[in-house]
């Protein structure tokens, strides 16, 4: 039977676990309220979650009971030391961070520390290999620059995007040893694509990468066209 997915990180993550993923502990850098792929499909190992806004973090206790989890209420960088977070209210319940506000949105600053992944591995040595995703709105690169020696130690890293940051990220995660697997969780602007998750996982012979990427797979098996299809993004497209 062919298991035919779809453009989610879900399926995504589901695929690399078939294959053999290995995780010992989620760091989850933005993770918001939730970040519910990666809390359900890894409940059984630790989460350490990154999330600098406060009024997220009684969401967050809340969808985590039950799990192994740490919430570290800090901000990650390439850099130590104070940090001005800028917070846009988008609506009355919420509060979403960027770097800058929207025009028309009620903004404000709050100082919270800083440091880089780097560090706070090095600090507190989590279990690895690492599955680590990033997802901050816009301050993604800065976390990759000071996560050079932790992306070495992962065995997944999820990073969002914007269509415009897409080669500087991809050449950071080329340089840590990392291959782009798979593109997720595309988002458009009126028609044209704004933002989407890499999803990055070792390049070496022994690890995943031989397994899953198809050119290899070509190379050394003998083509089966049951498993060659166009991918749609939605179940309704499924055939």
């Amino acid at each position: 039977m062919v298991v035919r997915r779809r453009l989610t990180k879900w399926d995504s993550i589901q695929t690399l676990l078939r294959a053999g993923l290995n995780v010992g502990t989620v760091i989850d850098v933005g993770v918001q309220r939730d970040s519910p792929d990666l809390r359900q499909l890894f409940s059984s190992v630790p989460h350490i979650l990154f999330e600098p806004v406060l009024e997220y973090h009684e969401d967050i206790h809340r969808a985590y009971a039950g799990v192994n989890y740490k919430l570290e209420p800090v901000a990650l960088s390439d850099r130590y030391g104070p940090f001005l977070l800028r917070e846009v209210r988008a609506d009355a319940d919420g509060v979403v961070s960027h770097v800058s506000p929207a025009e028309g949105h009620e903004a404000s600053l709050r100082t919270v520390q800083r440091k880089t992944l780097d560090g706070y591995v090095d600090e507190t040595s989590p279990a690895k290999p690492y599955l680590i995703k990033i997802d901050v709105d816009g301050h993604e690169t800065e976390i990759l620059k000071g996560a050079r020696r932790a992306l070495f130690d992962a065995s997944c890293v999820i990073v969002e995007t914007t269509l415009h940051h897409l080669p500087e990220r991809l050449r950071l995660a080329e340089v840590a040893g990392l291959a782009l697997w798979d593109i997720v969780d595309m988002t458009y602007y009126d028609g044209c694509l704004y933002q989407c998750d890499l999803v990055f996982i070792p390049d070496r012979a022994d690890g995943l990468i031989r397994r899953l990427d198809p050119r290899m797979r070509i190379a050394f098996e003998a083509f089966d066209p049951a498993v060659w299809y166009s991918l749609h993004a939605s179940a309704e497209d499924d055939v």
